[in-house]
């Protein structure tokens, strides 16, 4: 498998930050975080985008709240800067991440949607007599930091995105080294 590099400049470029903040800002438009971030959208735009050039774009500032949907569970939703480079991150690997996902994950994923989640359980439910339903408790909370870094490692070689990857995976910890934010 190759590893593909030099994708900082591309997460950084104008045009990219744009349609990154258009998406961040969808569902947050009476936020006061996202007007700020609009309001001076032209500064705001260059101080992400040197920040990512230079590898040391401020991570981990979230907001933790309770949901019950229908069990209670904690969620820690990113500051709107972050949401903004997660878009941006995202706007270039998330062909190659989707590679690599199996082929039965729906969920956040471009063309596959609850539809093609019901077609497809319905799929197994006309071949097999029996239903599984599983839900790992705290799964995100046990996630190991190092093991999913090697795992990105083996997809991307550039050291500046690697190394941002490695502080918004550490931004976050349940225990030393393990857990993931669970954002909506």
């Amino acid at each position: 498998m190759k590893r593909v590099g030099d994708l900082i400049p591309r997460i950084a470029e104008r045009s990219k930050l744009v349609m990154a903040f258009c998406k961040a800002r969808r569902g947050q438009r009476g936020s006061a975080a996202a007007h700020a971030f609009g309001a001076d959208l032209e500064n705001s735009l260059a101080q992400l985008r040197d920040g990512i050039l230079r590898g040391d774009v401020p991570v981990g500032e979230f907001h933790r709240f309770e949901i019950r949907d229908p069990k209670p569970r904690v969620i820690h939703a990113p500051a709107f800067r972050e949401r903004v480079l997660h878009h941006a991150i995202m706007n270039v690997c998330e062909a190659r991440l989707d590679r690599y996902l199996v082929d039965d994950s729906f969920a956040c994923r471009r063309g596959r949607g609850t539809s093609g989640a019901i077609a497809r359980a319905q799929h197994f439910t006309r071949r097999h007599r029996y239903v599984l339903k599983l839900d790992i408790a705290r799964y995100f909370d046990s996630v190991d930091h190092a093991i999913l870094g090697s795992l990105l490692a083996r997809l991307f070689k550039d050291q500046v995105l690697l190394g941002l990857f490695a502080r918004i995976i550490d931004s976050h910890h349940a225990s030393p080294g393990r857990g993931c934010r669970s954002a909506r």
